[in-house]
């Protein structure tokens, strides 16, 4: 089995064509390869864009808590930023993304997919750490931060 699984593009076939005669018709590019693997810190805000992508038409965090995201999309890749900032650091929650190579940089992976679990109920407890344990308290820390650089950036902008 190859590592590397073929695509067929649209163009190679009319549209009248049968499914069979598209079975057979000749492949294209390769599809680049899928790695899922624990997100890091620094892929926070490309996690952020496709949260806020996948959750674009959504109801509750499409409609009702962006109602003007058409008007300001980035308000939307913030509010999932925030989120995903201050629950990375949070031993309850795991983050995984879905990476591909990207064709800009060698090296680098780009981020085209994402998975957040929480763990609740008494297995959540089993993973809190000691009150005087100081990992304890960064989740309240990067929150506080995050509030104190929005009001910085909102009296920055009444002036």
């Amino acid at each position: 089995m190859t590592d590397m699984k073929q695509i067929k593009t649209a163009d190679i076939m009319p549209a009248s064509a049968t499914a069979h005669e598209r079975a057979e018709a000749p492949l294209s590019k390769p599809l680049p390869r899928v790695v899922f693997r624990d997100a890091h810190y620094s892929e926070l805000p490309a996690v952020a864009r496709v949260m806020s992508l996948a959750f674009w038409d959504d109801h509750i965090f499409g409609a009702l808590i962006h109602p003007h995201r058409d008007q300001y999309p980035l308000d939307s890749d913030l509010y999932w930023l925030r989120r995903a900032r201050v629950n990375f650091w949070d031993y309850r929650y795991k983050f995984l993304v879905a990476v591909v190579p990207d064709e800009r940089g060698a090296g680098s992976d780009r981020v085209v997919g994402i998975a957040q679990w929480e763990r609740l109920g008494k297995g959540a407890r089993t993973l809190d750490c000691a009150w005087y344990d100081p990992r304890e308290s960064l989740p309240l820390l990067i929150g506080l931060f995050i509030c104190l650089q929005v009001l910085r950036a909102y009296k920055g902008t009444t002036r």
